[in-house]
């Protein structure tokens, strides 16, 4: 009686035993899957965009520099990442140390899955440059590590910004194209460039002035707005006296009245130009 007992004692401790060892192998061969579908399914956040570029110039003539730092979160799945870091640096030189610029939080990044376009995220950061100077930017995702990705090493990306370009607005022509009419009349088109880095607000006007055979002088308004370091052109279609099979002289001016645009120089808004007596069509390149 006794060891039929013990034969059955020892029967359920067996199956208990099968039980507890089936039930591990069955949590390790879980826990591996899990494992794998964890590594296979990481993020990998990434600077897909850093640009600087200005936006203002003080009246120091320091350069307003805004930098802007897009990141998206790469990934084949469905998900995303978050919250998490964007940071921004900055430095003179590109071997020197870079100091902080500004950080910014991002709440959460889907990586976009099956969708049409890929999320991003954008922060931009400030700050104003020397003229004359050079800015070497770097933008970081995740500076922290708080996020576990696939890859680690490509959080950053670097671009340079350099503050060249005279300070204030200066008008200047670029080229001047002329075309002689039937009738002895020349037709003008302009280029106007805005030399300078401050945008040119204001009434924007060009007039020609016949110097040989002398005639009158003619006008017409081409533009409200000419930016920073921006040729814009063909602009104006006006005709002016001539006479056929002559050489004819004109003075060709560009200026500006009312808004807000101040001229750091207004003695090159001129420039001497000359069709020759059997000259139709002619296009000059002005240099200043």
């Amino acid at each position: 009686m006794h060891l039929k007992r013990n034969w059955k004692c020892a029967g359920l401790l067996l199956m208990a035993l099968m039980l507890v060892l089936g039930w591990s192998a069955t949590a390790q061969s879980k826990a591996t899957v899990s494992g794998t579908e964890t590594v296979r399914q990481k993020v990998d956040l990434r600077v897909t965009s850093i640009r600087a570029e200005r936006i203002g110039v003080t009246p120091s003539g320091a350069h307003q520099v805004r930098v802007s730092v897009q990141v998206s979160c790469f990934g084949n799945f469905p998900g995303g990442a978050g919250p998490f870091r964007i940071k921004c640096e900055a430095s003179d030189f590109i071997s020197d140390a870079f100091s902080l610029l500004g950080e910014s939080n991002i709440t959460g990044l889907g990586t976009g899955y099956a969708s049409v376009a890929m999320p991003t995220e954008t922060r931009t950061f400030e700050e104003n440059v020397p003229a004359g100077h050079t800015r070497h930017y770097r933008g970081t995702v995740d500076p922290t590590g708080m996020i576990d990705e696939a890859n680690e090493m490509n959080n950053t990306a670097n671009t340079r910004y350099t503050a060249s370009g005279c300070p204030g607005s200066d008008l200047v022509l670029t080229q001047i194209e002329m075309i002689r009419g039937s009738h002895g009349g020349v037709l003008f088109h302009v280029w106007v460039r805005n030399r300078c880095v401050v945008n040119c607000r204001g009434t924007i006007y060009y007039d020609v002035t016949p110097i040989s055979p002398a005639g009158h002088a003619i006008e017409q308004e081409i533009s409200a707005d000419c930016p920073g370091e921006t040729t814009f052109g063909p602009l104006g279609t006006m005709l002016a006296t001539g006479i056929s099979g002559v050489e004819l002289t004109y003075d060709v001016h560009v200026s500006v009245s009312g808004g807000t645009c101040r001229e750091t120089s207004t003695t090159n808004n001129t420039y001497r130009v000359i069709l020759g007596a059997s000259e139709a069509r002619k296009t000059v390149f002005c240099r200043y």
